[in-house]
């Protein structure tokens, strides 16, 4: 077995090899999709590269894993993109490429944080054994497809006003504390990438949805939270509306995913009837080194 640090030339093996692995429950990670568009889009917008954050392993001329990082600087956080491993000797792989990983991280980077779909064994018991701690009860992702976009009326976007943005990230601090995302970094990432969707209530900020096209058939909603005052007047639905129409009108998407924790059932009922079906739970678990 070879593992060493990521080249261009490994790009295509990568893709096929994290794509079919993510398509089972059983060896799904969180972070990116099951299909190879997804993989696409996932390794052009890693940061850092996959030329710096990236290791892979190798049996002979056959890619067998991959392990990859992606950090940021200001919250001091690293989100582990791994391990992805495919072969019997599963955990001696994974094992390896973590501490391969570890050793192109920064030592100034010291919050880290996994995820794997519930029924990824191997990987809830290789967080345990390195000594990482389960910090939710898990995360249910849903998804809305194209079919169901057919059925309904579209609804107007709105995008947030400059007046509202210190409501906004005063919002996403309090439903959001210690995110993969500020509020001031959400809003200078707004393109025809990402949508920062707001809802008013007599000209007053209400709520807001940020969500991705994170390839051109997937798109993701990041963070959807309403003004706590206006919780329970429509201003969620509202806005995952907004956003189920931003997605499908203005592009060729194939689905709409976003991720919920399994304990917050008021939420979860608000999206099952708005047309969101649950797909997998994921759990993430935390390490401070």
């Amino acid at each position: 077995m070879n593992i060493r640090r990521y080249k261009p030339s490994d790009r295509d093996a990568v893709i096929r090899l994290a794509a079919r692995m993510n398509s089972k429950g059983e060896t799904h990670i969180a972070y990116f999709d099951g299909s190879e568009e997804t993989m696409v889009a996932y390794l052009d917008g890693l940061s850092p590269s996959p030329e710096e954050g990236f290791v892979v392993a190798y049996a002979g001329d056959t890619l067998i894993g991959c392990f990859g990082l992606e950090y940021d600087d200001e919250q001091n956080r690293t989100w582990l993109h791994g391990p992805v491993v495919d072969s019997p000797a599963w955990h001696t792989i994974a094992d390896a490429l973590y501490e391969a990983a570890l050793a192109i991280l920064p030592a100034r980077i010291d919050d880290l944080e996994l995820a794997f779909d519930l029924r990824h064994y191997r990987g809830i018991d290789f967080a345990r054994r390195h000594g990482f701690e389960g910090w939710k009860a898990g995360s249910a992702v849903l998804v809305y497809t194209r079919e169901q976009f057919a059925r309904i009326t579209p609804r107007p976007c709105e995008g947030l006003q400059d007046a509202h943005h210190a409501a906004f990230m005063e919002l996403h601090d309090l439903a959001f504390p210690n995110t993969y995302y500020t509020g001031k970094q959400m809003l200078d990432m707004r393109d025809d990438t990402y949508a920062l969707l707001a809802e008013t209530r007599d000209g007053s900020f209400a709520g807001s949805a940020f969500v991705e096209m994170q390839s051109p058939e997937t798109g993701f909603i990041h963070f959807l939270a309403t003004v706590p005052t206006l919780r329970g007047k429509g201003v969620g639905k509202a806005l995952l509306e907004q956003a189920v129409h931003w997605v499908f009108a203005h592009t060729e998407a194939k689905d709409l995913a976003l991720t919920v924790e399994v304990g917050n059932p008021t939420a979860i009922r608000l999206y099952e009837r708005t047309g969101f079906v649950r797909e997998r739970v994921i759990r993430g678990y935390r390490l401070q080194r």
